[in-house]
This record gives C-alpha cells, structure tokens and sequence, in this order.
C-alpha cells in the first residue's frame, strides 16, 4: 500500500475573483467585485448587515466575529482588534503607516496569493480600512468555510483519529513550505470537515518568511502550547502517538518540499 500522502483539497468555495481598490478621503477598500459591485454597499457593521442581509449568527474572540449571507453565500465579517496588555490602551485602533502597511491590506493581499497557490485558506470578500489621523480601524469580509468544526472540538469530542492529525500536519506542512508563518497557529484557527478537509484561518499578522526549519517549528511549537494549555485546563486530551502523527506528516511535506 502506497505512503504517499493524500492529495490535498481545493481552496474552499473558489468563486469568481475581480479585484477592484475604491479609495474615498480616509476610507480604503478593496473587495472582489463579483461578489460585491458596489465598494460602499459592502456591510463592514452589524447595522448594514442586517439592514440589507441576514445574521446567522456570532462568534467570540478577542473580538465579535458576524456570520451572514449575502450575494448568494455564507460570509463572515471581523473587525480587527488588539490582544494583549495593548489592547488596554486601544482595543481596535493601529499606528498608521501607509494603506499597504495595514494589518487589513497584508491579510487580503496574502490571501489572495496563497488561493493562487492552492492552499486551503478562506476567500477574501473585502477589507476597509478607515484612518483617523495617526491611526486606523480596519475590517475584513471573507467567504464561510461551512460545516467545519475547531480542531479543538473535535478533539475535545474524542471522535480525530490518528489519521485526521496527520491531515492537519500536511495542510499546516503545506503552509510552512511555501514560507508562510502564521501568528496565531492554534487549535481553534484549524477547522476540518466532516470529509476530513482541513482548513486554516485567521492570517492576521501572518506574514512570508524564507522557509527555514527554525521559525516553521517554532511555529508548530506554538501549536503544541495552545494544545497543552486546553489540556491542563481538562478541555480536551490527547495522546503523544496522535502528536507524533501530526508531527511526522508536518515533516514528510518538509522534505518533500526541499527535495
């Protein structure tokens, strides 16, 4: 029987792709025009959500995420907010220094590119970016990947074989091996499907490095932590062989990547 790795699942929900920048006094927008035509009809707040489309529901974070359909599709709208002992000085507000130079313009723009590439990533919608002065406030739009779970829950149901770790192993191998570091790499920004797809989100602050093994596992470690942290909290459990099987399809995509 063949160890070659599964091949890997499309992008999720490829549609149409018309990238189109509306820029108006302090407001910068980009956004795919074939899902949205009109830049300032797009709903970046609750209100214009539902005045014109339908909630589906939320999500608590270090801010409210909002799930609703519109034009046809399932999205989700986050606004970008601060972690951290920062975030008591502003919850949402970031120095500006340029549009792309934006937290909301480098995760649109990364996006876009690692969809080019095949990776299983959410489809960028739209972002704004609004400044004020010496600082801005920024939203992102992006297509919902439906009928997925948390990596976390699914290993907190005790239902993730060994094979479903290796899957997220390769999909997060996939990501280091094209030099993609994300920030955030825990357990709650994987989902996987019920065909056992596996997808990443949340590219905030992620940004492209020159592979190396150091970051890329220093990533994975970041992993580990947040995995271990729900752990010690009796959230889940896990056993070393179920790591060690994500930890060994991370590799094999390592070395086939170098090869």
């Amino acid at each position: 029987m063949s160890s070659d790795p599964a091949p890997a699942p499309p992008p999720p929900q490829a549609t149409a792709f018309c990238a189109e920048q509306y820029v108006s006094g302090d407001t910068w927008i980009c956004f795919n025009a074939a899902v949205f035509p009109v830049a300032h009809e797009i709903p970046f707040d609750a209100n214009a959500i539902t005045g014109q489309y339908t909630m589906t529901g939320s999500a608590a974070g270090r801010g409210t995420t909002l799930f609703f359909h519109g034009e046809d599709r399932d999205l989700v709208l986050r606004h970008y907010r601060r972690g951290g002992l920062v975030a008591r000085l502003s919850e949402d507000a970031y120095l500006w220094r340029g549009f792309h130079a934006t937290r909301a313009y480098r995760e649109w723009a990364l996006l876009i590119a690692m969809r080019a590439e095949g990776l299983p990533v959410p489809e960028p919608v739209a972002v704004r970016v609004v400044r004020r002065g010496l600082l801005y406030r920024a939203d992102i739009i992006t297509v919902r990947i439906r009928h997925t779970e948390t990596f976390m829950d699914r290993i907190a149901e005790g239902t993730l074989a060994p094979m479903a770790w290796a899957d997220v192993g390769r999909a997060i191998g996939r990501l280091h091996a094209t030099g993609v570091y994300h920030a955030d790499l825990n357990a709650a920004n994987i989902l996987l499907d019920a065909d056992g797809a596996v997808y990443l989100i949340d590219f905030d602050r992620a940004r492209r490095r020159r592979p190396h093994p150091r970051w890329q596992r220093g990533n994975l470690k970041r992993l580990r932590r947040s995995l271990d942290k729900a752990r010690d909290k009796g959230r889940l459990c896990f056993d070393e062989t179920d790591w060690a099987a994500l930890v060994t399809a991370w590799e094999q995509v390592q070395v086939a990547s170098s090869e």
